[in-house]
């Protein structure tokens, strides 16, 4: 694939990978063309997705809501065609997310509604790949110029790796042992957070540094800079805290 290149695209190609192992994830979804075709919706969705809310055909809010009319229609076509493989003994309950949210029920026995399983399926694609896409992609870029932790990083790798069969795959020991590789991960999503923030709404009204947040007011937490501003110890007694 990457065969007589000088240069590689990471993003595209990690964005790429990512967005086809989670519709093969969570749908068992196969077919490339259909894949790229989601993909491409997805593109057009994901560029607007915090954008203000001006419906007009040349605003890219209008745009974003094209594309995401035509991702639900797209899959609550696969729902219904997985949902008769179902019935006809083709699928399996077990057999991926889609197959689980069909034929799972609460406690009441009340199933979810094709409209409830697309908007999860929407909302779990997105979350499924592209902050994993950015991080790896950021992860890539802090490896190629700090050269002396990607060799690390790689004899922590190839320790790992000379212990396995040919073809054996990585167990949950084996992860435990990528210390140092997941210092490495975890201090580039603290300089780089994959998410830039997140919206809260005040539940009561809250004063803070003389400033007063009304209830009901929403409010968005820029991490970006929070954990940019903090040094390494500073940051992880901050994310010990939160977890309290």
């Amino acid at each position: 694939m990457y065969e007589g290149k000088e240069e590689v695209k990471v993003f595209e190609t990690v964005k790429l990978y990512a967005f086809e192992l989670a519709c093969r994830l969570f749908m068992s979804l196969e077919e490339a063309d259909h894949i790229a075709k989601l993909g491409s919706l997805f593109n057009v969705f994901l560029k607007g997705v915090v954008e203000l809310p001006i419906e007009f055909p040349w605003t890219r809010f209008y745009s974003v809501k094209k594309a995401a009319a035509a991702i639900r229609t797209e899959l609550m076509m696969i729902i219904k065609a997985r949902r008769v493989e179902l019935e006809e003994g083709k699928a399996s309950a077990s057999q991926d997310l889609l197959s689980h949210l069909l034929t799972s029920s609460d406690e009441n026995g009340r199933y979810l509604t094709e409209k409830d399983i697309t908007n999860n399926i929407l909302l779990l694609l997105f979350a499924g790949h592209d902050t994993s896409t950015v991080s790896i992609t950021l992860l890539i870029k802090s490896l190629g110029e700090h050269p002396d932790v990607y060799d690390k990083v790689l004899k922590e790798q190839l320790e790992i790796s000379k212990a396995k069969e040919v073809g054996e795959l990585l167990k949950w020991e084996d992860k435990r042992k990528m210390k140092y590789s997941w210092n490495v991960v975890s201090e580039v999503m603290r300089l780089h957070p994959p998410v830039t923030g997140a919206y809260r709404e005040a539940l009561e009204d809250i004063e803070y540094a003389g400033y007063t947040i009304p209830k009901g007011w929403k409010c968005m937490s820029l991490d970006d800079l929070i954990y940019n501003q903090l040094s390494p110890n500073d940051a992880l007694s901050l994310v010990t805290h939160m977890s309290e």
